[in-house]
């Protein structure tokens, strides 16, 4: 898979370059539908994308400048809120009130557990919280998990494709059951071959592509739909 993705890409640059296009196209089709959307997590994450924006251009300095250790905090900090800010949406979108109070809960524990291990455990040097990222990425791969199972017990008539809570699923349970194996072995990627990390960075990015441009879809889903249905009628008519 890797190699294949270098062969597409070229070289990390590129695929870093064509997941930073797509976040920043991700932002403002956010920002342009985030009126028209009729969910209110949908209308954070704009604030979220913007976010995400600003850190991974900040980062890139960083990067660019060899300033591993401003890097670093930039890059584990952001995980934690990433985490809790998919928990929350999480939250947001199953039916069940006791398991919405429940995924709360457990939001706060997970962060509260993230910040220690970031401080104090894994994340402390040049270190990274992997066992706060593995079992971050369980939580929201359970959360979103339970949403499809709700999804499936219930008649629905709005359909699947016209649900922005279906996009979002989608997109971070792929994305988290993808990068779960590969951020838990992270503090050991000092020790690979360089063409092993680009090939792992290649797949990262290309998982962010993924992941961002289902996000977008989640924002113009009922938008593109109700358009389309509406031209249908009118040519029926």
């Amino acid at each position: 898979m890797p190699l294949i993705l270098e062969g597409i890409f070229m070289n990390p640059q590129i695929a870093l370059y064509t997941y930073l296009g797509v976040l920043f196209l991700a932002f403002i089709i956010s920002a342009k539908f985030r009126s028209k959307v009729q969910v209110a997590y949908l209308k954070t994450t704009t604030f979220f994308l913007l976010l995400t924006v600003l850190v991974e251009i900040v980062g890139y300095v960083f990067s660019s400048k060899g300033m591993k250790i401003y890097n670093h905090l930039l890059f584990n900090n952001f995980f934690c809120i990433e985490f809790c800010f998919y928990l929350w949406i999480i939250s947001r979108i199953v039916s069940n009130t006791r398991l919405k109070k429940l995924i709360l809960i457990i939001n706060v524990l997970f962060t509260i557990s993230f910040i220690i291990n970031n401080i104090w455990g894994q994340g402390k040097g040049l270190g990274f919280p992997s066992i706060s990222y593995a079992v971050g990425s369980i939580l929201i791969i359970f959360g979103g998990l339970v949403y499809f199972y709700e999804l499936f017990q219930k008649v629905n008539d709005i359909p699947l494709f016209q649900q922005p809570a279906f996009w979002v699923c989608s997109a971070i349970i792929f994305y988290y059951t993808a990068t779960f194996p590969v951020f838990g072995l992270v503090n050991f990627l000092g020790a690979y071959p360089r063409i092993i990390r680009n090939n792992i960075a290649i797949f990262i990015d290309v998982l962010n592509i993924f992941l961002y441009s289902l996000l977008s879809i989640a924002f113009v889903c009922q938008s593109i739909i109700r358009k389309s249905s509406q031209s249908l009628s009118l040519a029926v008519s």
